[in-house]
């Protein structure tokens, strides 16, 4: 009776995470390299898979404004010196300027998001942004502070463009190209992202034609820099030529072997 017991260890305290380490048996696995997935505390992994979707949509939003801020950039550079570049001066200054910046920002300010805020990615009803705490500013507000900047950048290349073809041919606003001068400048409004700032007008219509303008954005991309742009229809040409090259020589081949059997 008057015997000392040993007190009885205490079961370890395990959240789902670690049951990989202690499983139902109760034995520990032997000792070696093991490897555990641990989840955020309190979130289950379809929250996490929710919150890693909002991150990268964030991500993915974010660039595709900061190309929309610098493509106004080049307009409004291109239109004040009415010079185009060539292509190899563009790749350069797209290795220096456009790519560090075009996906180093918004990298940067989904990192510093997700350090100060992690929890506020995803929703109870969508993978997105919570908007508690303005977190969801995260990307309103660079997103429609581009936006106004494009706008700006549009406006002023209009009137560049408009100043200098006057001041050097009075008739040029006559001529047939003004048309399609005029849906260019059109369509950048959309390229530029510029129809976003619809999104802060608060009206149901409003959110329809918001929605109906921004689908249109990926359609003027391809007709203004594919359809409409005279070097893409060259190399079109030039590569249409080579496959009826290619196809030609063989017939003509076939033609050769077949008169050098018949005079044989």
């Amino acid at each position: 009776m008057g015997a000392h017991t040993q007190p009885m260890a205490e079961a370890p305290q395990c959240s789902a995470w670690c049951t990989a380490e202690f499983p139902a048996t109760g034995r520990r696995r032997p000792a070696g390299p093991r490897h555990t997935l641990t989840l955020p505390r309190g979130l289950s992994p379809p929250q996490v898979l929710c919150a890693v979707t909002a991150g990268a949509l964030h991500y993915l939003y974010l660039a595709s404004f900061t190309w929309m801020l610098l493509e106004g950039l080049f307009l409004f550079l291109t239109a004040r010196n009415l010079t185009v570049l060539s292509s190899s001066s563009r790749n350069r200054l797209m290795r220096r300027l456009m790519f560090p910046v075009g996906y180093g920002v918004p990298a940067a300010i989904v990192a510093v998001s997700a350090g100060a805020r992690p929890h506020l990615y995803g929703t109870p009803a969508r993978c997105w942004l919570n908007p508690e705490q303005g977190f969801v500013w995260g990307f309103l507000g660079p997103a429609y502070a581009i936006s106004c900047v494009n706008l700006v950048f549009f406006l002023m290349t209009l009137w560049i463009v408009k100043t200098k073809l006057s001041s050097i041919n009075r008739d040029v606003s006559t001529l047939q190209n003004t048309r399609m001068l005029t849906f260019k400048a059109m369509a950048h409004l959309f390229i530029l992202g510029c129809t976003w700032c619809l999104g802060v007008l608060q009206a149901p219509v409003m959110a329809y034609l918001f929605t109906i303008v921004n689908s249109l954005q990926g359609v003027f991309i391809f007709l203004v820099y594919c359809l409409l742009s005279q070097q893409v229809r060259e190399q079109y040409r030039t590569w249409l030529k080579s496959i009826r090259k290619q196809k030609t020589k063989p017939e003509s081949y076939t033609l050769s072997s077949k008169a050098v059997s018949d005079a044989s």
